[in-house]
């Protein structure tokens, strides 16, 4: 299990296309298949709400 401050320090030396990846999939806990669903128009940024995977909502 990493620390709050190693998850920070991944998403900081991580390519920055994947650090909302790293940080929701740490902090949201979230599944891999949750994780790779998602897109951008899926995430608020401003609010820091998300409507979920459109797979998701399917079932």
């Amino acid at each position: 299990m990493a620390t709050v401050e190693q998850v920070f320090a991944l998403a900081e030396a991580i390519w920055i296309r994947w650090r909302l990846m790293v940080l929701l999939g740490a902090f949201a806990s979230m599944r891999p298949e949750e994780l790779t669903e998602l897109r951008r128009a899926d995430v608020d940024l401003a609010s820091w709400s998300g409507r979920g995977s459109p797979r998701s909502e399917l079932s």
